[in-house]
């Protein structure tokens, strides 16, 4: 008895944690207007290393968003529960291995008559009751417009992989572009050396004539090879903020009409508590998709200017020595 004491107090402190915190409770569409103003590779590399409060910002929107996540799955498992019928009917391993065998010596008709008699044994019907939120306006509207977005989203329903498909789209378009401007940096500085592979320099100790060599590579590469890649950055940025424009223009009223419902908390009948808590997911779902988008757009561009850091970072090192 015991044991069983300590797991629900155990329980009931995590559902009192759970609703004292309420990460889920918030429009996560705004996460969109903190996202930092990338104009450059050199930007997103400084962004990286959080050299700006933006960055702190976008940490901690990104933290909120898995803490959500994390809430909101535990309150939909829990609403889910509530909304299934106590009626449902049990049926062991045993009774299901003896019912098949007893269909399987059955000819059709019977099998037909037999699945008529004991239809209502299996479709468990809900007991009648009045719905709790009749007279909830809030909760009503926002159901239905939880409902009026699933369906539009139905013949729409590959949307958010558009965004990866478009963004390889753009990259494959710069490809050919970036190895052309590799070549002609490599013939400008008449080597193999390439600032922004993973290892651009040798390791141990630089004579004065490689540091000159690192110098004139890096100059040579930002004036050639840098401008591409900063343009291909730019245009992938572009899309993914378009696209939150366009998210944040959808799903704005659907969040403001569940927010009006204490992010589902009002809702009585446990439907439509279901209902909104898995209209909010989507949202939040969405999101995560962008700023992901996002973020790995600026890691990509900011390792082409991180590379460029390391050279100086060893030349001036070898130079204190």
């Amino acid at each position: 008895m015991k044991k069983v004491f300590m797991i629900v107090i155990a329980l009931c402190s995590c559902i009192v944690s759970l609703h004292a915190q309420a990460e889920y409770k918030q429009n996560f569409l705004l996460a969109f207007s903190k996202q930092p103003d990338m104009k450059d590779c050199e930007s997103a590399y400084s962004f990286l290393c959080c050299k700006d409060d933006i960055c702190g910002a976008f940490n901690t929107t990104k933290a909120a968003l898995v803490k959500a996540y994390e809430e909101l799955t535990a309150l939909q498992l829990a609403a889910n529960r509530a909304a299934m019928p106590s009626s449902v009917p049990t049926m062991t391993a045993d009774d299901g291995k003896n019912l098949a065998e007893k269909l399987k010596k059955m000819t059709k008709e019977e099998k037909k008559q037999w699945a008529m008699q004991n239809a209502k044994n299996f479709v468990p019907s809900a007991a009648m009751h009045a719905n709790k939120d009749m007279d909830n306006q809030p909760v009503n509207e926002a159901v239905k417009c939880v409902t009026d977005q699933q369906r539009a989203e139905i013949n729409n329903f590959n949307a958010m992989a558009e965004v990866e498909r478009q963004l390889n789209l753009i990259e494959n378009i710069y490809a050919p572009k970036r190895e052309e401007a590799l070549k002609k940096f490599k013939s400008a500085t008449k080597s193999d050396y390439n600032p922004s592979s993973p290892f651009p320099y040798s390791m141990g100790e630089a004579s004065d004539s490689q540091i000159a060599l690192f110098d004139k590579a890096v100059e040579e590469y930002k004036k050639i090879v840098l401008p591409l890649i900063k343009s291909e950055m730019m245009e992938k940025i572009k899309y993914v903020l378009e696209t939150e424009k366009g998210l944040v223009s959808t799903y704005t009223p659907i969040e403001e009409k569940i927010g009006l419902t204490n992010y589902a908390d009002d809702a009585q009948e446990p439907s439509n508590k279901m209902h909104l808590l898995m209209g909010h997911m989507n949202v939040l779902q969405k999101v995560k998709t962008m700023i992901d988008s996002f973020e790995s757009i600026m890691s990509e561009y900011a390792d082409q200017y991180s590379a460029l850091m390391k050279i100086k970072s060893v030349k001036e090192v070898t130079q204190k020595e």
